[in-house]
């Protein structure tokens, strides 16, 4: 290697809701073995983000983050993390959408894909919106997942909750979904 490492970084979405920090922000060529950077997360808006971390050799790495909120439900993902090998067959998750507390109501569940124009793979919910019918109560959908292509490849599927009974709750999970190449 020839040059420091230079560090850059980003998130997604974009929205304010975290604010992010490396230190230091170049790795100095002679001591890269032993070389390592701090990455800040300052966390004000509950939600599913992607923590992009760039260097100057062409290296990407992401970081899921999930901000949490703090009343209301939570929503889950088991299991967080699907492959289709080695059958290329149908992928399923289940979301499971969690009272915490006193609250009962309807969610409404908003699938994004990471990357998010991609027609390698095609995923649905079962329902994009469940009742929870009691205080501590849960209640769940099915994510789908269906190769289009033959190219592999990583992808992340962010599964939104929201609702607007009472008062405005929001929160996020993810599931990691990896592709088999040809």
């Amino acid at each position: 290697m020839d040059e420091n490492v230079k560090l850059t970084m980003s998130t997604q979405p974009d929205n304010g809701g975290i604010t992010i920090a490396l230190d230091p922000t170049i790795l100095i060529k002679n001591d890269l073995d032993n070389s390592a950077a701090k990455l800040t997360i300052d966390c004000n808006k509950p939600g599913m983000y992607a923590i992009n971390v760039f260097e100057s050799n062409n290296y990407t790495v992401v970081f899921p983050v999930k901000i949490s909120p703090s009343t209301g439900f939570t929503v889950t993902a088991n299991p967080s993390s699907l492959s289709d090998f080695p059958c290329r067959c149908p992928l399923n998750s289940t979301i499971t959408v969690q009272s915490a507390g006193k609250f009962a109501g309807t969610v409404d569940l908003i699938l994004t894909m990471f990357p998010n124009e991609s027609s390698e793979l095609q995923c649905w919910l079962s329902s994009t919106q469940v009742t929870i019918s009691t205080p501590g109560g849960a209640a769940t959908s099915t994510l789908t997942c269906i190769r289009e292509h033959t190219l592999g490849g990583g992808f992340i599927a962010v599964i939104s909750a929201t609702s607007t009974e009472n008062v405005e709750k929001t929160d996020t999970t993810y599931v990691v979904i990896g592709l088999e190449g040809p």
